[in-house]
């Protein structure tokens, strides 16, 4: 066990957690020196020179290094979020992630620390998921974080778009035709049209003579899958 943090510490107590022999002097208790084993809890020990009893606050014999993390996962929404993560060690530790939209730390820390965890914003179109991983400098032990992320929530906006004889020869006819888009405006440069269903998703924008768009019918249903290119 370890000395206590507070009040009153004797040599005997160094001793007796340490090891050693009577009678008892500090100088054998140098950090790293055989008796006193160079880990997190013995920070205050030195190595050489000075040493005095109120070195030892909370120095320790015990040479296992301890890591935990709180909580282990968290499911998060796909915007962009921040939080915090407790991690419970007696030494030095880093942590990286298996995917670009979690953070790294390659600076070691020490001790117990809360980390927090940026989480990029979800752009893709279905749920994710990463890892970060906890390591302790000397030993390698680990504990592992896990972060679900869930898809972004598409909402399709719903135009009503009058055609009539600019339309090009792919198209004919004079018509009005509802189109289902992600843009928050029908006049956008760039822009996905699809059908109410939510399936059959082409991309759209202008080009040199036009834009083209994916054309459904009143009540939303795909009227070709061909694509008629608009003339401006």
């Amino acid at each position: 066990m370890a000395l206590p943090i507070t009040g009153k510490i004797s040599l005997g107590d160094i001793r007796d957690e340490f090891g050693g022999s009577n009678p008892v002097r500090l100088s054998d208790y140098y950090k790293g020196g055989g008796l006193v084993p160079d880990i997190f809890n013995n920070e205050s020990v030195p190595t050489s020179g000075t040493i005095k009893i109120s070195d030892f606050y909370g120095a320790s014999a015990v040479t296992t290094e301890t890591l935990s993390v709180s909580p282990l996962s968290n499911s998060v929404t796909s915007n962009a979020t921040t939080y915090i993560v407790q991690v419970s060690s007696n030494t030095s530790w880093t942590f990286s992630s298996n995917v670009s939209w979690l953070p790294n730390n390659v600076s070691p820390r020490s001790g117990n620390d809360n980390v927090t965890i940026n989480v990029a914003s979800n752009n893709s179109s279905s749920g994710r998921n990463g890892v970060i991983t906890f390591t302790t400098v000397n030993d390698g032990i680990t504990a592992t974080h896990q972060v679900t992320q869930s898809a972004p929530t598409i909402v399709y906006n719903t135009y009503t778009v009058s055609f009539s004889s600019n339309l090009s020869l792919a198209c004919s006819g004079s018509f009005n035709t509802t189109v289902y888009s992600t843009a928050s405006s029908f006049s956008s440069s760039s822009q996905l049209f699809i059908d109410n269903q939510g399936i059959t998703p082409v991309s759209g924008g202008y080009y040199s003579n036009g834009f083209e768009a994916l054309f459904v019918d009143s009540s939303g249903n795909v009227v070709s899958n061909s694509i008629c290119r608009i003339r401006r």
